[in-house]
């Protein structure tokens, strides 16, 4: 046990030091400047980094999606653009064939042909004025005599007499039918179709042959049926070669030499007979997909290609603009957010700054730093509990202070730390008989150091424990006490029971119960601290700051209580010890009992202290943990105040003042007082239960609120 002087020269550390000495100025610490980058920059960054990582993804994703897109769209379609153009080339030979039907059926033209040793002259320009006037399309008209001897031919009207029956062309006509295919002359294409030249009703006198070239208006018709670009090929010498196309002639010019790369596209087609693709091939280092569909004479001879192509490029223009659009709209976006991202992290690190500015001068020892203004969101909320922990702090050190300056006023005075104490208010010195020697050991285990203190129930110990190697209380219960009273023993049972049940370090610890040699006692944790009490006796009312902070600590250990069920029954300054550091404990749970349980009081018998007594109490009726808010309410009031709001010659007037009187304002006795305070401590004291706080940890939210803005 230390008295005031002992307490007073010992700082947290246990080092001795000086209570009337001036502090020692603080050293200043210069601020810690960050390492790399500072906060602002990487918020600035990731921003930055975020925001052009999304849009180069968005970029990738549409140009994957539009090429994988524009392919199975592309292949779809040109899978039917063989059968397409199968169907527009019978069409155009079906327009040849009945072209030149109609000039066979000439009356005057089979005449002309018909006659032996027709004039080849008159013929070629009957032909020619024919395919001027009516046939104006065809790049020529040809006649054959029954032998399949060459009459005339509108290209060169002077040749005649060339022998033709090798040609399947003119011999099937020849034969009663009509005969086509695809023709090939000097680089070029054409559409070819024959028909008899019959005199009579069957006497086939001639055939005759017309021509319709497949040119750039052929290629153009079908590109617009196939809907893709129509390329005309001609075999020339084993190499193919453009005849024509929609294309230019230099893309003319490279599809050949592509499909010269790709011997299998030519291989199938050439040389099988088969419509091949869609395949994939390059031109100009572009992808193109195409279709080859073989071009045949009216022998079955293969003669070219018809090549349909379709640019992947050109296919997916429009999603390139919206690739382009989304790249223009990122870099805008990017620039846009390259000052905002600034100015966002500007704004966000700002109270950060501000909050760190504050923690170096807290670190300091400034503890009375103004906090700076923060905005309503996650960094709010993080100012403001570093607020909330700033007035702790604060508190606590005027807390320390205070305690400081009381020990130094009291220094030399009578005890100043205990550990517990008896419930009862007559302390006085134990007989010899009954007390424990000093130096002795109880129990074979604990060595008795000193008497904390003494009453008309038992004394208080300080002992320590050989086995644990630790200090210890020791409550022992006098035997005459145990006569008188009957229900000490089982109240010391409660006790322990309801004590071991709370585990909060502002509630004083409780270890065992035991009997030795007809002495019951009662072991618990020790604390050099003295009583709230002893503090109210020597200053009466206390500052602001100390008294919340104490006042907090108190509600803790309530709120620890009340989670169990517990009421403690006898909230007083004398049953709560205060350290050196302001550190608060409750103890004495003598008297407590679970709420809505039964317990050793008799009915309407009362129990506890007359000047902390909630109404209810003091009527003897049902508690519960509003009864412990209303004793608390009396506690704050005379921290707060200096002085009780009751007092009365008799404890049964002290009794009716709580069950009926309404208590002087606080601000009265102390016109210092927050208003704010004040409510809260008048909402505890409330006569009816229902108008109190429901809950010890609402009065706690209601004191930080007070300490916040004081």
């Amino acid at each position: 046990m230390t008295n005031a002087t002992e307490a007073g020269a010992r700082n947290p550390n246990g080092d001795t030091v000086s209570t009337s000495a001036p502090a020692q100025p603080l050293r200043k610490r210069r601020p810690t400047q960050p390492v790399g980058l500072s906060l602002r920059y990487k918020i600035f960054l990731a921003v930055l980094a975020l925001l052009v990582l999304i849009i180069s993804s968005m970029v990738v994703l549409v140009q994957w999606k539009a090429t994988r897109v524009t392919r199975r769209s592309v292949d779809a379609a040109m899978r039917n653009t063989g059968r397409t153009f199968s169907v527009f080339l019978t069409a155009r030979f079906n327009q040849v064939k009945s072209d030149v039907k109609q000039l066979a059926d000439d009356p005057n033209l089979t005449a002309a042909i018909a006659e032996t040793g027709a004039d080849h002259v008159t013929v070629a320009d009957s032909l020619e004025a024919k395919r001027i006037e009516i046939f104006s399309k065809a790049d020529y008209i040809m006649a054959v005599d029954s032998m399949a001897m060459l009459i005339a031919r509108t290209d060169d009207p002077t040749k005649s007499g060339t022998d033709l029956s090798e040609s399947p062309l003119l011999a099937i006509p020849l034969e009663g039918d009509q005969a086509w295919g695809i023709g090939s002359r000097k680089g070029k294409l054409s559409l070819m179709a024959s028909a008899p030249v019959t005199q009579g009703t069957s006497t086939i006198v001639g055939a005759l042959a017309m021509s319709y070239p497949i040119d750039s208006g052929f290629a153009a018709d079908a590109k617009s049926v196939t809907n893709a670009d129509a390329t005309f090929l001609v075999e020339t010498g084993n190499q193919l070669a453009p005849a024509s196309s929609t294309l230019t002639a230099e893309s003319g010019e490279m599809l050949s030499t592509a499909l010269a790369a790709n011997p299998q596209i030519t291989a199938a087609s050439m040389g099988e007979g088969k419509t091949v693709g869609p395949v994939e091939i390059t031109l100009g280092g572009e992808p193109n997909i195409v279709i080859a569909v073989p071009l045949t004479s009216a022998s079955g001879e293969r003669l070219g290609l018809f090549v349909a192509s379709r640019s992947l490029y050109q296919e997916m223009s429009n999603y390139r603009q919206i690739r382009d659009a989304l790249i223009y709209i990122g870099i805008a976006a990017v620039l846009l957010a390259f000052a905002i991202s600034f100015f966002m992290a500007r704004r966000i690190t700002r109270p950060i700054a501000a909050l760190v500015e504050v923690t170096e001068q807290v670190i300091e020892g400034d503890l009375n730093v103004e906090m700076p203004a923060v905005p309503n969101d996650e960094v709010g909320i993080l100012a403001r509990s570093f607020a909330k922990m700033l007035v702790e702090l604060r508190q606590k050190a005027e807390m320390e202070e205070y305690l400081r300056n009381l020990k130094a006023q009291v220094a030399g005075s009578s005890t100043l730390s205990q550990a517990a104490r008896i419930s009862t208010s007559s302390a006085t010195q134990p007989s010899t008989s009954s007390a424990l020697a000093i130096g002795g050991v109880f129990n074979n285990r604990y060595v008795i150091e000193q008497i904390l203190g003494s009453g008309a129930m038992g004394t208080v110990y300080k002992a320590k424990d050989r086995e644990l190697d630790e200090e210890v209380a020791i409550k022992t219960v006098k035997a005459d006490a145990l006569k008188s009273d009957p229900t000490a023993v089982d109240r010391f049972k409660q006790e322990i029971k309801l004590a071991r049940r709370i585990t909060d370090k502002h509630v004083l610890r409780t270890y065992d119960l035991g009997e030795i040699d007809g002495t019951l006692y009662i072991t618990m944790e020790y604390m050099k601290a003295v009583t709230l009490k002893y503090i109210l006796e020597q200053r009466k009312a206390l500052p602001l700051g100390p008294g919340l902070h104490l006042a907090k600590q108190i509600c803790l250990g309530l709120a620890a209580a009340h989670e169990q069920g517990i009421v403690h029954r006898d909230i007083k300054p004398q049953n709560m010890l205060v350290s050196s550091k302001g550190e608060l404990k409750l103890m004495d749970f003598g008297i407590a009992r679970l709420q809505g349980k039964g317990g050793m009081t008799q009915t309407g018998l009362v129990i506890g202290t007359p000047d902390y007594m909630s109404p209810e109490q003091a009527s003897g009726l049902t508690l519960d943990a509003r009864s412990d808010i209303y004793s608390a309410g009396v506690v704050f009031y005379e921290m707060f105040c200096g002085l009780l709001p009751y007092t009365a010659d008799t404890v049964l007037a002290v009794m009716l003042k709580h069950i009926q009187e309404p208590p002087r304002p606080p601000r009265e006795a102390n016109p210092a007082l927050p208003a704010a305070l004040e409510q809260v401590i008048l909402k505890m004291l409330a006569k009816q239960p229902d108008a109190r706080y429901a809950k010890v940890t609402e009065v706690s939210e209601a004191l930080a609120n007070v300490a916040m803005k004081h």
